[in-house]
């Protein structure tokens, strides 16, 4: 009796939290007109009515993809209830009073802007939450630590693709959380699946998220070496089958990059000028995610070839062949958009050119500026102390054994915490639009960092 009485309270809380969060979030977005800010609520609805209308977006620097498949599905959703009177340009062509019907599909797609914020905030409570056991209460820690940091309340007054890139990542993060604390063979193979899938359209929408995939796959191997007892417990050995298997994925995941780099190298060479891209050739990118997705296949190769095989090597192994395989899977994500799959391959090699072989004319601002972190250092200085403390306590925990933390846990945090601070320095500009990187990782990172020293 008196744990269902904890349990009615505990979600009572809860809700009134995030129902209080989005009200807020609510509040900021109306107080701002639709014609607020062009970059990028007008483009947006521009690039919606376009995809509506069977035609390519004509803003894809990002590339934003990701926004588009969410802003494309919701609004014909909303048209179908009559919710919307602009869908496509056949619709404006027929409009008496265009304006109108334009202003009224920005306001429904900056309503997108503080939903999508709130539910950042939900899905890694709900991940931690997850990751920490039987802490309930946490939970409500990890609500309004979340929700109060300011990029979100920022980016909630606009539309941005940084913030529909962190959503889907917050949204691989929860599925990678669940694959960690899963047992079951079927389940733990389909949420790894989607944590790629979910990293691609995080990628597919902002490329600046780049970092944040290798955050997300170092949090997952320090979450295996945190939980090992969550195995698969159905009795599936290293068997033959299970070899050629993930053999066969190496190599599908090997050809299918490829492939594509092959594809849209030799397709799409546009004659106008995109803002912000300077040529299209062989980048780092490109070299390192080919040597990687080779690496992983000859790595796969000499398991299968071997005698003696690692049992935890091939989980490993196989675990980065799913989720890479996920990854790969999202950029077919373009054929959910247009009825012609033509339209639909080109917008997909457009993406992955721009993605993989654009290099941009203002390339210096994201990599070549140490300085940016001391202008994050001033403008969150809270932010990065705690985390350097917490990394500190989390060495200092191993040092004098005080925690029950291994020397490869204890490294991988370093890693971590490494990538949160290099977020501030690469990839990022100076600006607060961009704080939203540096911000979600490091509230994420220290919360997670406050989970294992309270279990631990």
């Amino acid at each position: 009796m008196k744990e269902e009485k904890q349990g009615s309270w505990f979600l009572l809380c809860s809700i009134v939290i995030v129902v209080s969060l989005l009200s807020f979030y609510m509040a900021i977005s109306r107080r701002y007109p639709y014609y607020f800010i062009w970059d990028m609520d007008f483009i947006t609805a521009l690039d919606t009515v376009a995809i509506n209308s069977g035609l390519l977006p004509d803003h894809i620097l990002h590339p934003g993809f990701g926004m588009y498949l969410i802003l494309v599905l919701s609004s014909k959703i909303a048209y179908c209830l009559g919710n919307l009177s602009i869908l496509n340009f056949r619709d404006v062509a027929v409009s008496l009073n265009p304006l109108n019907g334009m202003a009224e599909l920005t306001d429904f797609i900056r309503f997108h802007s503080p939903v999508l914020a709130v539910s950042i905030v939900v899905i890694l409570a709900l991940a931690l939450r997850l990751l920490s056991g039987r802490l309930k209460w946490t939970f409500l820690l990890f609500l309004a630590v979340l929700g109060t940091q300011e990029s979100l309340i920022y980016h909630a007054s606009m539309v941005r693709t940084e913030l529909y890139s962190v959503f889907y990542w917050s949204c691989a993060i929860f599925a990678m959380a669940g694959a960690v604390k899963s047992s079951r063979y079927f389940a733990k193979t389909l949420l790894l699946f989607l944590t790629g899938l979910f990293l691609g359209l995080s990628f597919l929408t902002k490329a600046q998220s780049f970092l944040f995939l290798l955050i997300l796959l170092i949090l997952f191997f320090l979450n295996l070496s945190l939980f090992p007892g969550h195995q698969v417990k159905e009795g599936r050995g290293i068997t033959r089958r299970g070899l050629q298997v993930m053999l066969v994925l190496s190599l599908f995941n090997l050809l299918v990059f490829l492939s594509l780099c092959i594809a849209s190298y030799y397709s799409w060479n546009p004659k106008e000028y995109i803002a912000g891209v300077l040529n299209f050739f062989i980048t780092p990118l490109t070299v390192i995610s080919s040597l990687s997705f080779l690496i992983l296949f000859l790595y796969q190769l000499n398991l299968y070839t071997s005698r003696r095989i690692s049992p935890e090597s091939f989980t490993q192994v196989s675990f980065l062949n799913i989720i890479a395989s996920g990854f790969l899977i999202s950029f077919m994500s373009h054929f959910f958009l247009y009825s012609h799959p033509l339209v639909s391959l080109q917008y997909l090699l457009r993406d992955f050119k721009l993605l993989f072989f654009g290099w941009f004319s203002n390339i210096s601002e994201w990599f070549f500026a140490p300085d940016k972190f001391a202008s994050y250092l001033r403008y969150n200085p809270l932010l990065v102390i705690t985390n350097l403390l917490l990394t500190l306590l989390l060495a200092l925990g191993y040092r004098l054994w005080f925690l029950r933390i291994t020397k490869k846990q204890l490294a991988l945090c370093l890693s971590i915490s490494t990538l949160a601070a290099l977020v501030n320095i690469f990839g990022t500009r100076p600006m607060l639009r961009d704080v939203i990187w540096s911000e979600t990782a490091l509230n994420f990172i220290n919360l997670f960092y406050f989970v294992i020293l309270i279990q631990r």
